[in-house]
């Protein structure tokens, strides 16, 4: 930045920032870069929904009733290719969780605060304004006793809620503990740590446990450590390996139902979506796995098929389903 890059400068004594300085705001002229666009702007579901139960109950209908009538549709057309029928699935999962469960909202910051504390600090906002605004004297001081008096009830109901804030977080991190949902706990811990950023404050020190505080000290203990790690001296004695001649049984078939539905269930939780923003929950859930298991064994050659209903005409090979 250049001394001609600042063009103006302005002070807002009515901002109440909870200090005696005032604000101020200058407008700065400067050449950027462009970075590119960012070509992922859809939003992501909010996926904690679906642990209510109604909420789970209505997607799970919109489900059961699109695939029907996708079903259906299959039935009349069979040109379709497999990225035609995985685009009309990936818009079935789309549009139900839109009805149903919806997208993430923006957080506000520090949501903790209750609603009785914001009106008082709008109070305390309007009471620095009248005092920025009084002519005389006598205003100015009562205006500046009582700004003082609902500055100091401001921060008292501040430490209420924000020492409120923390028992909660700890009864659910306690809850999470009991109930193993360890990444709900992991969450929780690091807000109650206060690291919810990334920090670039590493402490480094030197091979005898010293800290080191310039920037140059760090820089050569990073380029002795790498150059240590990396630069190996040669070994001696070369391993030998043998060549495996046996060749590995790889099936190239399409995969079967006993590997579709354990492929489903072993989806790992709380992983951010694909391209196709579709997180791993909405495909673990009941109609989905009841759609695959009717898909696989409509037309098998053992006469097994799963029907509308949830049934087995052929009830001698239902042992063999009994993974599921």
């Amino acid at each position: 930045m250049w001394k001609r890059s600042l063009l103006d400068v302005k002070v807002k004594r009515g901002a109440d920032v909870g200090s005696d300085h005032h604000s101020t705001t200058a407008d700065i002229k400067l050449k950027l870069r462009a970075n590119g666009k960012n070509t992922r702007s859809w939003k992501q579901f909010d996926i904690e929904k679906l642990k209510e139960s109604n909420v789970r109950k209505e997607y799970t209908t919109l489900i059961r009733n699109r695939f029907r009538i996708l079903e259906n549709l299959n039935d009349e057309d069979d040109t379709e290719t497999t990225d035609d029928k995985w685009g009309e699935i990936s818009e079935i999962f789309t549009k139900c969780a839109e009805e149903s469960i919806g997208f993430k909202q923006k957080q506000k910051h520090k949501d903790w605060i209750t609603p009785r504390t914001w009106d008082n600090i709008i109070i305390r906002r309007e009471t620095k304004k009248k005092l920025n605004e009084a002519k005389s004297q006598r205003l100015k001081e009562r205006y500046q006793l009582e700004h003082s008096q609902i500055h100091r009830n401001v921060n008292r109901m501040v430490r209420n809620d924000k020492r409120a804030n923390m028992d909660s977080l700890a009864e659910k991190a306690e809850e999470a503990a009991n109930k193993g949902e360890k990444g709900n706990l992991y969450k929780i811990t690091k807000i109650i740590c206060g690291k919810n950023t990334a920090s670039s404050n590493i402490h480094v020190k030197d091979k005898l446990g010293n800290l080191l505080t310039s920037e140059n000290e760090q820089e050569q203990r990073w380029t002795e450590h790498f150059s240590e790690l990396l630069n190996r001296p040669t070994p001696t004695e070369l391993p030998i390996i043998a060549e495996n001649n046996n060749e590995l049984e790889i099936s190239i078939e399409p995969p079967e139902m006993n590997e579709i539905i354990p492929a489903i269930k072993s989806i790992r939780n709380g992983k951010s979506p694909g391209n196709d923003n579709l997180n791993a929950e909405l495909f673990k859930l009941e109609p989905v796995i009841d759609w695959i298991m009717r898909q696989t064994t409509a037309n098998t050659p053992r006469d097994i098929r799963w029907g509308t209903f949830t049934t087995l005409e052929n009830l001698d090979f239902a042992d063999d389903l009994a993974f599921i």
